[in-house]
């Protein structure tokens, strides 16, 4: 296998994982221009699509990713598992900058089944440049949230279809806060927004939220 396989999972369907390598990481900063022009406001990420930015953010995932891609090959591996991006902001001298972090772990793997043509096999799932814009409106849901304490309907329908980890605390300081204030009309925008949140937390790995749920429960005596 001449290229490098990354995935955002743990495991390779009809790959078998024989080395594990120390995880790997890269770091892409820039200005705070290219994000702050594409949040200005929310809502445009929810309407159409701008050719110009998804086009920087797949430069900017091409970036993170060659590089971490390098590192892999330079210990022998032949796949990245388990990847993730973070966004992160860097303040500091009268400037503000985003970067955008990307790791994961360089495996060595063998296919199942051998002499299968590239053709063949069986899709993986990696991300793109979608993957970064979809981090990055994640930032700027949960600002949005802490500043207002609360969230809109396309904002709720964006966590519930992107079940981000950092979403948790967000989400559910939202459902606390509404469920003390929802009334008992089916037509009441809170409870539509209680329902949408609760697909989160059912596809979420619980190992992430039960702790925090008991936390919170202990706290609340």
């Amino acid at each position: 296998m001449n290229r490098i396989i990354t995935t955002t999972t743990d495991t390779l369907e009809g790959w078998e994982i024989n080395e594990y390598f120390p995880p790997v990481s890269s770091n892409v900063v820039v200005g705070t221009n290219i994000f702050s022009d594409m949040s200005a406001s929310l809502t445009d990420f929810f309407g159409g699509r701008s050719g110009t930015y998804e086009k920087k953010l797949q430069q900017l995932y091409s970036q993170a990713i060659s590089a971490i891609e390098s590192k892999a090959k330079a210990v022998s591996a032949n796949a990245i598992v388990g990847l993730k991006i973070d966004i992160d902001e860097v303040s500091g001298k009268n400037s503000q900058m985003f970067m955008i972090t990307a790791y994961g772990t360089p495996v060595k793997v063998t296919r199942l089944k051998p002499n299968v043509p590239e053709s063949e096999w069986s899709h993986t799932p990696v991300t793109d440049g979608t993957y970064i814009k979809q981090k990055v409106i994640a930032k700027r849901i949960i600002e949005h949230a802490a500043k207002s304490g609360d969230l809109t309907k396309n904002e709720v329908a964006f966590i519930a279809e992107n079940p981000f980890p950092e979403f948790m605390d967000t989400a559910l300081q939202i459902l606390k806060a509404k469920s003390k204030t929802m009334g008992t009309d089916e037509d009441d925008p809170d409870k539509k927004k209680l329902e949408k949140l609760g697909i989160y937390f059912s596809v979420i790995d619980p190992s992430l939220f039960v702790p925090v749920l008991y936390g919170e429960l202990l706290n609340s005596k």
